[in-house]
């Protein structure tokens, strides 16, 4: 621990302080249990995170090193690369940053405080070079101190790397999982930091060619929300903590932020059904309509959603409920459909008149005409829901 860097003066100087180094350097082991006892006083985390034995030897190495470079500095800098490898071990070790830097200028005080004893008592008449070359031995501890600061955040770096892609690969499996184990949930839980009975939805992307050529963004938060994200084959899905009930606001944020199309579940409880959720945004996107763009929202595409999921039902359907409207004229039959469609959405005739801009008469005579076509009654709920089921039927048929 400890190199002292360059001395680039003249030769008297070199020679004062090469001399005090070099009566340093007989006696490392001794030298370095003192600094080592310091260290440990005074930096708990090393003391508790750092084994003693493995402590002491890089401090010996560090002194070693160190005060060979004073009078013999070399191209190689030892010290250095000593530094930095005892920066990236410390990181791993989970040493604080401020103590790894700390036990470097503890090294130089020590260092320093033998250098002035060992000139005072050997040539008393030179100490003031020595003082004139002060400022040269600190720099020398604070490039060592740089040096293991730079080997530490690099090491840090490379850590988070790791944490990042295994937090990816276990978010993964969870959405793939049917029921998955415990532990898999709660090694979720702690490498994302997320709450284990937490709300959330998933969203399921399709990337656009825009998006291919690099322009896709990751979002962290929407409206609030934080968003952990996890790479597929086609585009990539993202787990979305929900606050409250709505989702619809996380749909808005969600357009606003990515291009479409996305599938978006609702919400579930807990980490263990983010597979569930999963197969809802899938589902969700499955049923987009060729002209749909944004945010698809299972919650708001129910009807659509579950006929897609059984196509066999779906033709059922179609053949059952609504083979007669399907045999009339292509403009009788197109009427009827948009007719209901927009009974269905809105619930009143005197609205579906405005909005299909004719008279609510109109509209009482076409869904009058889809009762005798279909053979259902629109005041029978079990009526309207498989005209419900069946017209999405016909529209993705």
């Amino acid at each position: 621990m400890g190199a002292l860097g360059l001395i680039e003066r003249d030769d008297t100087h070199r020679e004062v302080v090469g001399a005090a180094a070099r009566q340093l350097s007989s006696d490392i082991p001794a030298l370095a249990t003192r600094l080592l006892a310091r260290i440990r006083a005074t930096c708990p985390s090393s003391a508790r995170l750092v084994s003693e034995d493995e402590q002491f030897e890089s401090v010996r190495l560090g002194l070693t090193y160190g005060l060979a470079t004073i009078p013999e500095p070399g191209p190689e800098r030892r010290e250095l690369s000593q530094a930095a490898r005892t920066g990236r071990r410390r990181a791993a070790q989970g040493v604080p940053l401020d103590e790894l830097v700390k036990a470097y200028h503890l090294s130089v005080q020590l260092v320093w405080d033998e250098m002035v004893k060992t000139v005072r008592e050997e040539s008393p008449g030179r100490l003031d070079l020595l003082m004139r070359s002060s400022m040269h031995i600190w720099a020398g501890i604070e490039r060592q101190a740089d040096a293991a600061a730079e080997g530490y955040r690099q090491a840090q770096a490379e850590q988070r790397r790791f944490q990042d892609e295994r937090a990816r690969m276990l978010l993964g499996r969870l959405l793939e999982a049917d029921e998955p184990a415990p532990e898999l949930v709660d090694a979720v839980r702690d490498a994302l930091g997320l709450e284990e009975d937490g709300g959330y939805a998933v969203a399921v992307t399709r990337y656009t060619r825009a998006a291919r050529g690099g322009l896709f963004r990751h979002p962290e938060t929407l409206d609030g929300s934080r968003v952990v994200w996890s790479p597929g084959a086609d585009g990539d899905l993202a787990v979305i903590s929900v606050r409250g009930e709505d989702v619809h606001r996380i749909s808005k944020a969600l357009e606003a932020e990515l291009e479409g199309p996305i599938g978006l579940s609702p919400k579930v409880r807990g980490l263990a059904s983010l597979g569930f959720a999963r197969r809802l945004a899938e589902t969700a996107l499955a049923g987009r309509r060729p002209d749909d763009r944004g945010v698809i929202a299972l919650d708001e595409h129910l009807v659509r959603s579950f006929v897609l999921s059984a196509p066999d039902l779906a033709e059922l359907l179609r053949r059952q409920v609504m083979s007669g409207v399907l045999a009339l004229p292509e403009h009788e039959a197109s009427a009827l459909l948009d007719t209901l469609a927009c009974w269905l959405e809105v619930g009143s005739t005197t609205e579906a008149a405005r909005r299909l801009y004719c008279h609510r008469n109109t509209v009482l005579n076409r869904l009058r005409r889809l009762e005798q076509v279909t053979s259902r009654k629109l005041d029978e709920p079990r009526d309207v829901v498989l005209l419900a089921l069946a017209l999405d039927a016909v529209r993705i048929g």
